[in-house]
């Protein structure tokens, strides 16, 4: 009967085959490793910081963009569900909900 291999076993055989083999053979799954980390590419943008700058700048943009825009949408539809609650006239949650609202729409910004 076979035995399952475990983690432990991949493991311990990776290890015998990476003692054996040649300097030639871990040399080049190194460079293959690191061609596929990207890491030239990386070298290369350090070394131009003002590229850095740029593309960090543009990152920063959109990404407060989509949080501008998430929020909005969020703020909207917990507005909505506000009203919905609203007309439905529960008790306790009606009241408050209301007065939430009415003092929204009262400290809403002229332009909106």
């Amino acid at each position: 009967m076979k035995k399952k291999k475990t983690a432990e076993n991949a493991r311990s055989e990776a290890r015998e085959r990476d003692i054996q083999s040649s300097p030639q053979e871990k040399l080049e799954w190194l460079g293959a490793y690191l061609e596929r980390a990207k890491l030239a590419d990386y070298v290369t943008l350090l070394q131009k910081p003002r590229r850095l700058i740029w593309l960090n700048l543009l990152g920063g943009a959109a990404r407060g963009f989509g949080f501008a825009v998430g929020f909005t949408i969020l703020g909207a539809l917990l507005i909505y569900f506000l009203n919905l609650l609203k007309i439905l006239d529960l008790p306790l949650i009606g009241d408050f909900v209301t007065n939430l609202i009415r003092y929204i729409e009262e400290n809403k910004s002229p332009g909106v």
